[in-house]
């Protein structure tokens, strides 16, 4: 068996056969340390944008025409520095957002959750909202249109976050974005550094998309939407039409439109309203099978534009349809059609995301900032549309899903491409190094120093109590139990999943790797490994182990 050291290079590597040891491929040139010294500058006021459900590839594509799907990211990626292999911690929102918000890996602040239940940041992990307040008398806020970032008990001076509703409206539906504008002329007419995170939703599904998506989606396709044309619809494009919430529009729907009562005679035509406009007891019942939280009974409300849309889009469902379960979104990926379609309103969506985005940061320059400002704009997590055999987000770390938008931008910070490996979390160490705050031990390091092209990065599944666990070390996924019927550990690679990878070195190496990162990830295979002593010392000099 070849050396762990040899073995740990050849599987952080890109799978390629690693540089001989008498001619090393020479190092890149380190990145500018940005900023040397904050602690007497004066602290900036620091905006921390999360894209949710933004993956880097489609977010830096161009549309068919040529344009970008997203300008105002490409304008700042531009005039700031962009970090195009940054990798978040994990899949979905609420402990990737703990981690931009403590620097630390999911195992390492352990803010995860399964079915509804959450666990907060471990007591002995400093928090930024704290570190800032504290250290450096920040005024801090959040504003998010996903609920789960509200879910980590921090103490935020003004936080407004909004719930999720399944019931066909936008996530917040404006709401979000009007308290943003509310929360941060508050936090900065209090005339001290100002710290604010604003979670945007556009991109998650049910995605959010206006009339200039029509163009890229095909005839056929739009007339899926049509929902008194049922025969028209193959039966999986229910449930990508359930995932998408239908700003309605005449370019996509001829019979749902602006108008009241086109749309009134579309519900009717459905069967979801009576002669009176009242809700019928099909609608009731759907409503209460989605857990629909919106005002029933009254004509008035039916006059609500908001409330019809949300009935429109309530049309597209059938009782006991639920568009997010695994098995009904996952099989999705089987069908071709539904893929292509919900990649073109994945796009669309973006481009709607992107209009947010820059009327936050008009407004956002738009205010006083006497000692300066800086922007950070990154994304909790990916997307997955169609690729390994699933969609949506959440579970094992693929790259689709880690692969996230990173850029800096603001007073001091160039216009730089950056291509060393860089992780979300790095956030949080820049932050306070920005505000001038000493920053406590942390996993990860801040964006504005050297980079580092051999950091080998560790996204995860990590779920309390799962019998399984997932961790994507760089290229690699390696699948393990932890519970139930013992069973080798598999690898697999990332880019070709399909069956486990047969390659034992590499596999022990990895292990190796986890287990000096993450105190209880113990290998139950290769354990000879793990405790020579020179392996130890290998991992000790790439600095994996202290």
């Amino acid at each position: 068996m070849p050396t762990l050291s040899a073995t740990l290079l050849l599987a952080c590597s890109n799978g390629g056969d690693p540089a001989p040891a008498s001619d090393p491929a020479p190092p890149p040139p380190p990145a500018p340390q940005v900023v040397e010294d904050r602690q007497t500058a004066p602290a900036p006021d620091i905006l921390l944008v999360v894209l949710d459900t933004v993956r880097q590839d489609h977010a830096m594509a161009d549309d068919p025409t040529g344009a970008p799907w997203m300008p105002t990211l490409r304008r700042i990626s531009d005039e700031g520095m962009l970090f195009t292999e940054a990798m978040s911690t994990g899949s979905w929102t609420y402990p990737t957002h703990a981690s931009l918000l403590t620097g630390a890996q999911i195992y390492t602040h352990r803010a995860n959750g399964d079915q509804g239940r959450y666990l907060q940041i471990s007591s002995d992990v400093p928090d930024l909202v704290t570190l800032l307040s504290e250290q450096a008398g920040y005024a801090t806020g959040l504003v998010s249109a996903n609920p789960n970032p509200g879910q980590l008990d921090l103490p935020w001076d003004i936080s407004e976050v909004h719930p999720y509703r399944d019931d066909g409206a936008i996530h917040g539906d404006g709401e979000a974005l009007a308290s943003w504008t509310r929360v941060s002329r508050q936090l900065v007419a209090l005339e001290r550094p100002t710290f604010l995170l604003l979670n945007l939703m556009e991109a998650h599904a049910p995605q959010r998309f206006t009339s200039d998506c029509a163009p890229f989606l095909e005839p056929h396709q739009r007339a899926w939407f049509d929902s008194s044309l049922p025969e028209t619809r193959p039966a999986w494009a229910k449930t990508v039409l359930a995932q998408t919430t239908l700003r309605i529009n005449d370019a996509l729907l001829d019979g749902l439109s602006d108008d009241p009562d086109a749309t009134r005679a579309t519900l009717r035509a459905g069967g979801f309203i009576d002669d009176e406009h009242r809700p019928t007891d099909a609608f009731l019942a759907l409503a209460s099978t989605r857990q629909a939280s919106v005002p029933l009974g009254t004509r008035d409300a039916l006059t609500d534009r908001a409330l019809l849309y949300r009935l429109a889009v309530l049309a597209q469902k059938e009782p006991g349809l639920d568009p997010y379960a695994e098995k009904e979104r996952d099989a999705l990926a089987t069908e071709p059609e539904a893929v292509d379609l919900y990649g073109r309103l994945y796009d669309c969506s973006l481009r709607t995301l992107d209009g947010e985005l820059a009327r936050v940061l008009d407004e956002w320059w738009a205010l006083d900032h006497p000692h300066g400002q800086v922007i950070l704009v990154t994304a909790d997590h990916g997307e997955l549309i169609g690729e390994h055999g699933r969609m949506l987000h959440g579970g094992t770390p693929h790259r689709e899903l880690t692969h996230v938008p990173l850029v800096v931008h603001g007073d001091g910070i160039p216009a730089l491409l950056r291509d060393d490996p860089v992780q979300s979390h790095d956030v949080a160490p820049t932050i306070l190094q920005l505000a001038g705050v000493e920053r406590p031990e942390m996993d990860a390091r801040s964006l504005l120093g050297e980079g580092a092209a051999d950091r080998v990065r560790i996204a995860t599944s990590w779920v309390p109590d799962a019998s399984d666990e997932v961790l994507a070390i760089e290229q690699w996924t390696l699948w393990r139990r932890n519970a139930g019927p013992a069973m080798e550990p598999r690898l697999f690679d990332d880019q070709a999943w399909s069956h486990p990878v047969d390659a034992p070195d590499r596999l022990a190496a990895l292990q190796a790797l986890a287990a000096s990162r993450i105190p209880r990830f113990e290998p139950f295979v290769y354990d000879d490994v793990a405790q020579d002593a020179a392996s130890l010392e290998a991992l000790r000099a790439l600095g994996y182990v202290e």
